[in-house]
């Protein structure tokens, strides 16, 4: 097998298992069943082109690079399917349906004719397929269809910027990330019209492949920063670890010998890229650990406070202090009124919130069941403006209180380490009341 043939083989396969993936977790779902048809495509896509590397027969090359085009043609309007699906805008159903038996048509002209698809080049790397007198028409209708799904991305995130969730504009987000870093996969189009370089699209299409089954699947999202620079990372430390073995096959023939180097350096790769990761990110987030680190020796100090209300003032004050958000404040359970009352908070005087939360609120409820931070919106609670972070506090199975905490004041979204701090002090903080109760 042409050591050409690995990359894409392996893309292929990492973008089907995705797609199975994300479509075995809601089966019935259109969002998801879209994204598994657009991974399909890339799937047939990236295998037929790994097979045609390996190929030394030029007709039977012919017929594994018109599979490969039959599937790119696909990959438009089933990633418009997935993005009408994924905004859930309806009222354009019609139009994919049309666009899909449009494409039908046309992947018959790909397959029968010469129109489109020509006899392949022969590279040095394997066949590839060769552009028709037809083919840039169908590149104008490729590139309109995409445009027009980036478009709606762009569109309705400007339309309903007011309307959206923090987590609903962070998904937006990460789409519209994915979309762009999907688009220049577009490159592998220049090889039909006789540029020799190695086809290397599947790389950007891949980390789009992450990035969407990750906003698709996951509930809480990760900083876009931390995807970002992680892929990089990936990316660059692996891109060396089969740039290097592949180099020395080529220009020595001792392919034994490169296949050898790369087992070698993969798991020296592993120990790299978590080397380089940790420090970069210690230099992107250290404001973000600073406040984390003083938020946990917080937690450690509460236990040894016995006064609630002194605990309370501790809790507000230190967060306010190391985070800044907009606004901070504590409700604490009255008997008399059934209800949790507003008692400390640092609201600008343009913030008009409830004095008291009812007990049988659809907030409370939720932070009884789960007995951990959530963000208020995520639970239908929207009361407080977006990416308002509530932390519950407890005396056993009792809620006694808790405190909204206000986007912070770089405007970043509160993160899953984040999550993770404030759930060390929620448990510090309820363990002790029940002292100060008892």
């Amino acid at each position: 097998m042409n050591i050409y043939s690995f990359p894409p083989l392996i893309a292929a396969l990492i973008t089907l298992i995705l797609g199975i993936i994300v479509f075995l977790r809601k089966t019935k779902s259109s969002l998801h069943f879209s994204f598994f048809l657009f991974n399909l495509s890339v799937f047939i896509w990236l295998f037929s082109y790994s097979v045609t590397y390996s190929i030394n027969n030029a007709k039977i090359a012919f017929f594994f690079t018109k599979a490969a085009c039959t599937a790119v043609i696909f990959t438009a309007p089933t990633f418009f399917h997935f993005t009408i699906n994924y905004l859930k805008l309806t009222k354009f159903k019609k139009l994919y349906i049309f666009l899909y038996f449009l494409l039908i048509i046309l992947s018959l002209l790909f397959i029968f004719t010469k129109y489109f698809l020509n006899e392949p080049y022969l590279y040095s790397w394997g066949y590839y397929s060769k552009a028709g007198p037809l083919h840039p028409y169908y590149l104008v209708l490729h590139f309109s269809i995409l445009s027009i799904s980036f478009f709606l991305l762009i569109f309705y995130r400007i339309k309903n910027k007011s309307k959206l969730s923090s987590t609903e504009k962070n998904r937006l987000y990460y789409a519209i990330i994915a979309y762009t870093i999907a688009s220049l996969s577009n490159i592998d189009f220049l090889q039909k019209y006789g540029f020799g370089f190695y086809p290397f699209g599947f790389i950007f299409i891949l980390i789009s492949n992450f990035i969407l089954t990750y906003t698709i699947i996951k509930y809480r999202l990760m900083d876009i920063r931390i995807i970002l620079t992680r892929a990089g990372i990936f990316i660059f430390v692996y891109s060396l670890v089969l740039f290097i073995p592949i180099i020395l096959g080529i220009t020595t023939k001792l392919w034994i010998i490169s296949i050898v180097l790369m087992g070698i350096l993969s798991p020296i790769g592993i120990f790299v890229y978590s080397y380089l990761r940790q420090r970069i990110e210690n230099i992107l987030f250290h404001e973000q650990q600073r406040y984390q680190i003083a938020i946990r020796e917080m937690a450690k100090r509460m236990t040894s406070i016995r006064e609630v209300d002194k605990i309370f003032h501790e809790v507000v004050n230190e967060i306010y202090n190391v985070i800044q958000p907009q606004f901070i404040g504590f409700y604490i359970f009255s008997n008399l009124e059934n209800s949790y009352v507003l008692s400390k908070d640092y609201f600008p005087e343009d913030y008009l919130f409830d004095k008291k939360i009812s007990s049988d609120s659809q907030l409370i409820i939720m932070l009884s069941k789960i007995k951990r931070p959530i963000l208020a919106e995520n639970v239908g609670f929207l009361n407080f403006p977006f990416e308002t972070l509530v932390v519950p506090f407890f005396n056993e199975n009792q809620l006694v209180g808790f405190i909204v905490i206000g986007q912070k004041k770089n405007k970043m979204m509160y993160t899953n380490s984040d999550f993770l701090v404030f759930d060390i002090l929620s448990s510090q903080v309820s363990l002790a009341l029940q002292n100060a109760y008892h």
